[in-house]
């Protein structure tokens, strides 16, 4: 009898600290992205001198555009090598490209 009753009990704990869990890493992201947003306004402040104005929002999509193609070059470079080594196309792009590569070039493209 005393099984019966705490099973839903349980059940509603359970809900209960799994709706917890997810309001907190809700409660994470929108920190993050708040504070992302208040960097974001921070840098974009306009001083009215023209030149350091220029150089302020040209930062960020400039190193952005240099790693992305430093990356590019890098990986044409891995694939050069792959095949002269004597691998086929496919096979070269199957193993220089891996799980990693996602976050690298997400994390580049996010900056």
């Amino acid at each position: 009898m005393l099984d019966k009753q705490f099973q839903p009990e349980q059940a509603r704990g359970a809900q209960q600290i799994q709706q917890t869990e997810v309001q907190g890493d809700y409660s994470a992201i929108l920190a993050m992205l708040n504070a992302q947003k208040e960097a974001l306004k921070g840098q974009m402040q306009i001083t009215n001198i023209r030149i350091v104005d220029a150089l302020n929002f040209l930062v960020r999509p400039t190193v952005t555009y240099f790693f992305v193609i430093l990356y590019a070059l890098a990986k044409v470079a891995m694939f050069a090598i792959a095949m002269r080594s004597g691998l086929t196309g496919w096979d070269s792009i199957m193993r220089i490209y891996d799980h990693e590569d996602r976050a690298i070039l997400s994390g580049l493209l996010a900056y």
